[in-house]
Formats: structure tokens, C-alpha cells, sequence
């Protein structure tokens, strides 16, 4: 096994690796950040889901002699959302075609994560890649995605305070909902021009004025209702994407 370092994470880093003759992304924690129960529902997550848009789980992860988890995943050839969107000069241009294939794939992720009642927590512009040839998106790192049953969690809660869901900010469980909300957010974020960071407060009547007249407008707007209640999930909002990538492309 052949080791060249990819990225580095606040809890670990990830390395580019060969295993087996394979092209891999390893990521190594600390067993101090991460216990068998939490590696155990990382892997369950990875293993309840084999999709095009979700990263897959190579083997099952590992404790090494240094006592670092070893989770070997799907290597993907590309680079993050976040510096294809706010870094210039990258490599992957964010033509028309480009930017539907990226928001069609990250939402067809998300909604078969939903469907297998598997919760992010942590969607971010850093957590989905895009590859450099197809233009691939593809949800990574489920490090915190919880299990959702008849109302009740398994997991940990976490995640990121620039793409939480208004209730996430007052105190209520990350849940389907604020997936919902925190991909409304990135899509967002991708359509407006000139492209910015929105606030970590921004609301759906704001995002509406940003995208007036563009063809997502209407499903991101609903993506990112302040009420959980009126939000649109993945499953019913699916279409309305998918047609508004075809209207924007003719």
C-alpha cells in the first residue's frame, strides 16, 4: 500500500493510497477523536447506501499499530465544491452544463440517503466532490451521518454552523429537514452571480430575490424555508430540479 497525503482535517487526514491495486482516498483518525461505536455506525452508513453520488467504503476500516482508524474509501479524481466554486483558476469550469450535472448528482445523492433514513449533518461545499472528467458530484465524508427510525436518532449530533438549518441554530436535532436546507444553501451559493458566500442566516424570501428569474429559483427557495414544516424534502423536490436543469439549459 502506497501512501501519498491527499488532505488534511481537523480530525485526521486523508491519504491517497494504492490497496490492493486500487486507487483509494484513507482516511486516518486518531482513535482519541473516534470510538468503535462511531466507527461502527460510519461504516453501517457507508454499507447502507451504493449510489453514483455517495462516496463508497472500500473494506472495512482498520485500527492500525498507531492506534489511528484506517476508513478506506472511493478515490475520487477531482477537487471539492468549495474550491471549484471560491477559488479562481481551478481546473473545472462552471459552465451551465456543468454546474446542473454537479447540482442534479449532489441531489440525487441526497435523496437516497434520505430514502435509506441515513442523515448527513454536515453538508458543506467541502463535502461534495467533482470530478475533474466528468463532472461528477459526489457527498463524502459520513463521519457524522446518524440513522433516523420511526422518529428516533442513533448517532451523534454535529456538523458545521454555516450550513445549519435556522432550527439547528435555536437547538433542535439536525434531521432530513436540515440536510434539505444546508443543500438549498450550496445550490444557492453556485447559482447566484456574482458568486458569494450567502449568510449563515439567509432566509428563502432572500434566496428567491437572488435567483429571480432563473429556473431554480422556486425548488431552492422551498429547499431553504425557515420552517421545517413547509420545507420541501428530497423526495418532492427532486423533479422540480431536474426540470429546472433542463429550462436552463435551453
Amino acid at each position: 500500500m502506497a501512501l501519498h497525503t491527499q488532505d488534511q482535517g481537523f480530525f485526521g487526514k486523508v491519504y491517497h493510497v494504492t490497496i490492493h491495486g486500487r486507487e483509494s482516498a484513507l482516511k486516518k483518525v486518531p482513535s482519541s477523536f473516534l470510538s468503535k461505536e462511531d466507527i461502527d455506525r460510519e461504516r453501517r452508513a457507508y454499507q447502507s447506501i451504493s449510489h453514483p453520488h455517495v462516496v463508497k467504503l472500500i473494506c472495512d476500516p482498520w485500527l492500525d499499530k498507531e492506534l489511528k482508524w484506517n476508513i478506506p474509501l472511493e478515490y475520487i479524481n477531482g477537487k471539492d465544491l468549495e474550491k471549484v466554486m471560491f477559488t479562481s483558476h481551478t481546473s473545472i469550469q462552471l459552465t451551465r452544463s456543468v454546474i446542473v450535472k454537479i447540482i442534479k448528482g449532489m441531489c440525487s445523492g441526497l435523496r437516497e440517503m434520505h430514502r435509506k433514513n441515513i442523515i448527513h449533518q454536515d453538508l458543506k461545499p467541502d463535502n461534495v466532490m467533482v470530478e475533474y472528467t466528468t463532472h461528477r458530484a459526489v457527498i463524502i465524508d459520513l463521519g457524522l451521518a446518524k440513522f433516523q427510525r420511526h422518529g428516533h436518532f442513533s448517532g451523534h449530533e454535529g456538523g458545521n454552523r454555516f450550513y445549519a438549518a435556522p432550527e439547528v441554530r435555536q437547538g433542535f436535532q439536525r434531521d432530513k429537514g436540515s440536510d434539505v436546507w444546508a443543500m438549498g444553501k450550496i445550490i444557492a451559493e453556485l447559482l447566484i452571480t456574482p458568486r458569494a458566500r450567502l449568510p449563515t442566516t439567509v432566509r428563502g424570501r432572500e434566496v428567491s430575490a437572488r435567483l429571480s428569474g432563473n429556473p431554480y429559483c422556486n425548488p431552492v427557495s422551498n429547499m431553504v424555508r425557515t420552517n421545517p414544516g413547509h420545507r420541501a424534502t428530497m423526495e418532492n423536490v427532486m423533479e422540480h430540479i431536474k426540470n429546472a436543469g433542463r429550462s436552463l439549459l435551453h
